[in-house]
């Protein structure tokens, strides 16, 4: 067999240096991604990885909807297409291991085990407030069971939900890999940790000046604080967006706002945040003083939001050109109400759809 394989290797037309190669790749070096696909094989059909974007449009619309970090609703997605490192689905992929679930060691650890059924998951499930009971003869897979999730009408019970399903797998990973098993108490503590407070942020550039604006809002939609702030005037509306980001994060932290999900209408302001470096301007000069006052709290998110789903802080951001500084603690600022009510029913309709 040796002799048949040594004389199918291809010799190059013209005479070198005899070199190592990953005979997988264009270019002839090894890559992790080419590694991995090679490890998993042909056992796992993209049938089997789970359904795409494309074909569950309507499910993957109301995934990134609900009102949670978006590593948790990253974390959501992977469960659904069933490409979580469970063990049922590492065997699959060619890893010698032994599939059960190293929590409870009755049952082959697929993904729905993992997060629902396992009889150390279940029961937390059914004893938080949420009581949902999983009977695990009941559950055919994990999308199957959040599709019927998805159509509560409560968008606060389906960013409960997602919650604690996240907290449920950082609760195994932290017993596979540190070896410590989180009780109910600590398991529901963390879950309730998981929510965080909506900073929206907008500067309105003017002649003589421009203006900020910031809200921040629970999960209810309802006002913990707002502020707004006279500066100096910017040519780059970018860049204007970037001063108020820093302005905003130093402002929240000052008043004791620690778990953040920051959402700006400047795309290209969280294009450049997410750069994996950043450049000399003055621009990614601010934007790195912002990513380093981001280190400074416990949860920290920035995403992008449509202008229709910003309209308070844009408010805000011309009250300020004409008006002092000023800054509203759990009260809605005057005039806003309407923003305020528009920018509630914008995150239910969506949520919804």
């Amino acid at each position: 067999m040796d002799v048949t394989r040594i004389l199918q290797i291809q010799l190059p037309e013209r005479g070198s240096t005899d070199k190592l190669i990953w005979k997988d790749s264009t270019n002839g070096q090894y890559t992790v991604k080419g590694g991995y696909k090679i490890l998993r094989g042909p056992g796992l059909r993209r049938e089997e990885a789970g359904p795409s974007s494309s074909r569950d449009p309507p499910l993957w619309k109301k995934n990134w909807a609900v009102d949670v970090l978006p590593s948790c609703k990253e974390f959501i997605w992977r469960a659904c297409r069933n490409v979580l490192p469970v063990y049922a689905n590492l065997k699959k992929r060619g890893i010698n291991l032994d599939p059960m679930c190293p929590c409870c060691g009755e049952e082959e650890e697929t993904t729905t085990h993992a997060i629902l059924t396992c009889n150390r998951t279940c029961r937390l499930w059914f004893g938080s407030h949420l009581n949902i009971h999983l009977p695990a003869s009941m559950i055919d897979n994990f999308k199957g069971w959040l599709e019927q999730i998805l159509m509560h009408p409560s968008a606060e019970i389906m960013a409960d939900v997602f919650n604690l399903a996240w907290t449920m797998w950082k609760r195994r990973n932290t017993w596979v890999f540190e070896g410590q098993m989180w009780d109910a108490e600590q398991t529901m503590s963390k879950a309730a940790k998981i929510c965080t407070y909506k900073l929206n942020v907008d500067a309105a550039l003017k002649p003589d000046g421009m203006g900020l604006g910031a809200i921040i809002r629970n999960d209810k939609g309802q006002t913990m604080a707002a502020a707004t702030k006279k500066a100096r005037a910017q040519e780059d509306p970018t860049m204007a967006q970037a001063l108020a980001v820093k302005w905003a994060l130093e402002w929240a932290r000052q008043i004791g706002f620690f778990q953040i999900s920051l959402e700006t209408d400047s795309l290209i302001l969280v294009q450049q945040w997410r750069r994996s470096s950043l450049g000399d301007s003055y621009l990614h000069d601010v934007i790195r003083l912002c990513k380093n006052l981001s280190l400074g709290f416990f949860l920290f998110s920035v995403s992008h939001v449509k202008r229709s789903g910003n309209k308070v802080a844009d408010f805000l951001a011309n009250l300020a050109c004409r008006s002092f500084d000023f800054c509203w603690i759990e009260e809605d600022p005057p005039g806003a109400s309407t923003q305020i009510h528009d920018d509630v029913s914008l995150a239910v309709s969506s949520a919804l759809s």
